[in-house]
């Protein structure tokens, strides 16, 4: 079989695992399974997008504080410059694979070992034992189940009382909502400017700026590649003043990190709040979907 239509499963795969996923998240969650919040900060290793997503999105409603790494030597870099709880590691990566990472780590790491889950595709017990050899804690079959990653959490990270929260997104899981992806009372004064005839505010201002602030996290991911953290900071700064004015202020907030390089520390936790802010572009984007009639929105 050729290498191209190799590939082409594997991605197929990973969507529908990711899917199915995603199913079993909105199924549990219906039954109160998210209820329990979890206190620690979480690192997802895994080089395919959607199982990203998911993944993050589960941890979060659990409580968890969560960063993303897109292959293993990503994830030791930034592992060696904030202290994880945990860490979600996929077996199979471009770059640099979870069992490389996994063994790279533990001839490295100090007195305080980091607990490492395994993800991985293969359900075959001679790949838990392959996993535990390489100095994994904890084995996971994709698709992930959310009862099982429930059951890892509560291995390794502290629980607290339902609906508490460690810094992590609340969702309607929690006791509290968490703040608007945008502020309703500059909402309230911007409708006043724009006419509604001419696609109101949507068109006018909110869809251009999402563009825009995707447009800028490119900017500031390639300006980090380069070294050119002073073009990172132009970017975060530009893009602080545009979400300011139309109150996006978590990606307000997470730019001003941004424009205190130095207060942030390494490369490691620059791309970590770089993640931050495509989350936080993406919620802004589904409240802006949400202001659209449904025969208008995008498919």
């Amino acid at each position: 079989m050729k290498p191209a239509r190799l590939a082409g499963i594997r991605d197929a795969l990973a969507i529908l695992q990711s899917e199915r996923a995603a199913e079993s998240l909105a199924a549990e969650g219906e039954v109160g399974s998210l209820h329990r919040r979890f206190h620690g900060r979480v690192l997802v290793v895994e080089d395919n997008a959607i199982n990203q997503r998911v993944a993050s999105l589960m941890l979060e409603r659990a409580g968890c504080r969560v960063d993303v790494a897109a292959d293993g030597r990503e994830a030791l870099e930034m592992i060696a410059q904030i202290p994880y709880d945990l860490v979600f590691m996929d077996c199979q990566m471009p770059e640099m694979d979870g069992f490389e990472a996994t063994r790279a780590l533990r001839r490295t790491e100090g007195a305080r070992r980091l607990p490492i889950a395994a993800m991985t595709a293969h359900a075959l017990p001679d790949d838990r034992a392959r996993c535990l050899a390489a100095g994994m804690d904890e084995y996971l079959s994709k698709p992930v189940q959310l009862s099982e990653l429930l059951r890892v959490l509560g291995r390794f990270l502290p629980e607290g009382a339902a609906g508490g929260s460690d810094g992590a997104n609340e969702g309607e899981f929690g006791e509290e909502a968490p703040p608007s992806a945008l502020d309703e009372a500059t909402m309230a004064q911007l409708r006043v400017l724009v006419d509604e005839d001419d696609g109101g505010l949507v068109n006018a201002l909110l869809a251009p700026f999402v563009t825009s602030a995707r447009q800028a996290l490119a900017s500031m991911r390639s300006s980090l590649a380069s070294g050119d953290l002073d073009g990172l900071a132009r970017a975060a700064h530009k893009l602080k003043g545009s979400s300011g004015t139309l109150g996006a202020r978590g990606i307000e907030a997470i730019c001003a990190e941004l424009m205190d390089r130095h207060g942030l520390g390494g490369a490691a936790q620059l791309r970590a709040r770089l993640s931050a802010l495509a989350r936080e572009i993406e919620r802004v984007d589904a409240a802006v979907q949400g202001m659209v009639a449904p025969r208008d929105r995008r498919p």
